[in-house]
């Protein structure tokens, strides 16, 4: 009896702890005591580094839980975009691979890597900063929580966190023996096997091993030759360990490897331009059966054209994606006394990808590009706390990070009569070291304030190499200093208002594949940092008695020297092209009727347009131009109903919607898509038995089978002639088995 109130206590904490708008209806999962209506769960979070009630954190944040993730069917980071607010997660196939994510949090992300930019949403696993958006797209297998902070959060996660970050948190080892194993199957030969133990050595000494092997088939069709593409393999193993040698010491491992593997883009190719630069050059000295022309367009907008026999370096290859991971942590916690804390957070990680990409999307090698690249990261936090326990709360810090990036692109292009290769190579190095200090204080019982200010130091050394011959290398350093300021006061002990200012920045860089200037000496150019000065208000309420809660948020930021990857000839540049001003809310409401049923809603809206732009450009940016991965409006819906049954055994039936209103998929002119609207319903039912050991779930993906597009990039008027839209993953249907030991 004591587990089964456990997982209804458990189940009460609601997916969406501060969201875009989601109108919807979800599982109940809350308390009923003597009589009394049931009550939402109080939901924890983390948010400003210290465990909190999300309640009452000043912090627009979404919490999820590993039950939650399971129950809305969230498999993947990109499933987030799902049930998390404001935010856009895709793959951008067409530049450098499928195996980078991109994150954008209001209307605010990175769009490829391997070009010099950073992250503007921060990742951490652990605590710790996972370095690029390569590999960045997580099968979120054994994680206690992810929270999702939206907004600048540059005071407590510094350097690029000007559009938010997301916190992605493993499960701990136990304090006893037991685990979990997992087998997921269904459509397109879609086969996982996951699972977990706890290893209880010693009472002050823990470990927990986990992983497991996830397979599925791809889903868009080559129209040259059999096969899918978008095939996905994926293979982690995680071991930790907790060594506790005093009641007020703590030491965590962890040290993981993670291989992840892409047959295949999943893209279709509506449309070719066969007059394009490298098309046209092509044909000059192509034989007739082999010209690119546009009979190379896909037979229909959710189709493939694949990669028929590509030749690459005289040898046929398909399209591919792999990253590989493998990080090592430590985390040391020491409770020096009842109120003060020490904790050291050391990090490596290291990212390697290579992929191959036919550009072009036709038999010929008329632009093919293969992409190797490797970070290797180091990173040191070395945090205070001190509690009063009574009202006033400080947090501050010294942080140390280092990477070393090493890139190689080889284009190989104009197959007939003689193949033409450029390979560029460049090696960029940062150093990045901050403080930071915040304190938060109650000025009344009901009345507190929180300010925090952060100062940060970014070097970077690069060196670049064209074919052959070393062209040059360069070093450069920015300054950036953000701070914070929050106010918020208890209208009642359930009616939580706030309002807040921050800063946030973005590191700036080189370009690492700027061309040569006239007589072939290197043209380094680099970019500035980002400013952001965000502006926020919310309230957090509580009411009825508990059973409803109320979350309106309301936000404005001003966006100071804009980064913007743009195609200038042959070059590829980032710069900063003009100030901007985004604005918007979020609201999010949950109603708990009954023990057996929520009700919520949730919705999101973004303005975002240019107020300045330092030089206009119709082939990059003007004053109109549209900000990519910025839907105007985003929506949810979801319901789970919980049926108790008389031998103790549960059966939860969990129905969810999601819809994305249409978005542009890059930031310039000459190269953005329009990626139509699209409405996503899921649903699952499960049966718990009664000591909750064993879960027999049926689940259906994509309920009807909606076709829709994740990304893109036009190709058609400057280079390569193709237009790209990625697609997204249709109907799946699947059943899962739980055991719980």
């Amino acid at each position: 009896m004591q587990k089964i109130r456990e997982k209804i206590i458990m189940k009460t904490r609601s997916p969406f702890a501060h969201s875009t708008l989601v109108l919807g209806i979800m599982t109940a999962m809350g308390t009923t005591v003597a009589g009394q209506a049931a009550q939402l769960e109080e939901v924890m979070v983390t948010a400003q580094k210290k465990t909190e009630s999300l309640q009452d954190t000043p912090v627009a944040v979404t919490a999820l839980s590993s039950d939650e993730l399971q129950t809305f069917s969230i498999q993947s980071s990109q499933d987030l975009m799902q049930v998390v607010p404001s935010l856009q997660v895709s793959t951008q196939t067409a530049g450098d691979g499928g195996g980078s994510a991109t994150y954008f949090l209001r209307g605010m992300g990175q769009q490829r890597s391997g070009n010099g930019s950073e992250p503007a949403v921060s990742l951490y696993i652990d605590d710790i900063y996972y370095p690029t958006i390569q590999g960045a797209m997580f099968q979120l297998v054994d994680f206690e929580q992810v929270e999702v902070l939206r907004g600048p959060q540059g005071t407590l996660f510094g350097r690029n966190s000007i559009g938010g970050a997301i916190r992605y948190s493993s499960v701990k080892p136990g304090e006893e023996f037991g685990g979990r194993l997992q087998l997921n199957a269904g459509e397109y030969n879609r086969l996982d096997v996951v699972g977990a133990v706890n290893i209880p050595v010693t009472d002050r000494f823990k470990l927990r091993l986990s992983g497991g092997r996830l397979d599925r088939d791809g889903f868009v069709d080559y129209q040259q030759r059999s096969g899918k593409a978008g095939a996905q393999e994926t293979s982690l193993i995680k071991l930790q360990a907790r060594y506790e040698p005093t009641d007020t010491l703590t030491l965590d491992f962890s040290a993981d490897y993670l291989e992840d593997e892409l047959d295949g883009f999943a893209y279709t190719v509506p449309n070719v331009n066969a007059s394009a630069v490298f098309p046209f050059v092509y044909n000059l000295s192509a034989p007739p059966a082999q010209r690119y022309t546009g009979d190379y367009a896909s037979d229909c907008f959710f189709c493939q054209y694949g990669d028929y026999g590509s030749q690459a370096n005289g040898q046929e290859r398909e399209e591919f994606s792999k990253n590989e991971t493998q990080s090592i942590n430590f985390i040391a916690t020491w409770d020096v006394s009842d109120r003060v804390t020490l904790k050291s957070l050391t990090g490596y990680f290291d990212v390697a990808s290579d992929s191959f990409t036919d550009i072009d999307g036709s038999p010929w090698q008329v632009l093919d590009r293969v992409n190797t690249q490797e970070i290797e990261s180091f990173s040191e936090e070395l945090q205070l706390t001190y509690d009063n326990g009574d009202n006033f709360h400080l947090t501050g810090g010294l942080y140390y990070f280092e990477s070393e990036r090493d890139t190689q692109i080889l284009s190989a292009l104009f197959a007939v009569p003689l193949g033409v290769s450029v390979r560029a190579y460049d090696k960029l190095e940062t150093t990045s070291i901050a403080a930071f200090l915040q304190g938060s204080y109650d000025i009344t019982q009901d009345l507190n304030i929180i300010v925090g200010y952060r100062v940060n130091r970014d070097e970077k050394d690069i060196a670049i190499e064209s074919g052959a011959v070393a062209v040059g290398s360069d070093s450069d350093s920015w300054n950036s200093n953000v701070f914070n300021a929050k106010l918020s006061y208890h209208l009642t002990p359930d009616i939580m208002a706030y309002g807040s200012v921050s800063e946030g920045f973005r590191g700036g860089g080189y370009n690492p594949a700027t061309i040569p200037a006239s007589g072939g000496e290197r043209a380094f150019t680099t970019f500035d940092p980002e400013d952001l000065l965000s502006y926020e208000a919310g309230l957090r309420m509580t009411l009825l008695d508990g059973a409803l809660r109320l979350n309106p948020t309301v936000f404005l930021m001003e966006w100071d020297n804009v980064q913007v990857q743009r195609v200038i000839g042959a070059d590829i540049q980032l710069q900063n092209v003009g100030d901007a001003e985004l604005k918007g809310g979020e609201l999010e409401l949950q109603y708990l009727p009954t023990d057996s049923l929520l009700v919520y809603a949730n919705a999101a809206y973004l303005d975002a347009r240019y107020t300045d732009v330092y030089q206009e450009d119709p082939n990059a940016v003007d004053r109109d131009s549209p900000f990519q991965r910025a839907p105007q409006w985003t929506f949810a819906a979801g319901a789970t109903y919980t049926l108790h049954l008389g031998t103790g055994a549960t059966i939860d039936t969990t129905v969810s919607y999601n819809h994305q209103d249409e978005q542009w998929s890059t930031p310039t002119n000459s190269d953005r898509l329009l990626l139509p609207s699209y409405d996503i319903w899921n649903a699952r039912m499960s049966y718990i038995s009664p000591d909750q050991s064993v879960e027999v779930a049926l689940f259906v993906t994509n309920l009807t089978d909606e076709e829709y597009a994740v990304g893109g990039v036009d190709y058609s008027v400057q280079t390569a002639g193709p237009q790209h839209y990625d697609i997204g993953r249709p109907r799946e249907w699947g059943a899962s088995l739980t055991y719980n030991f």
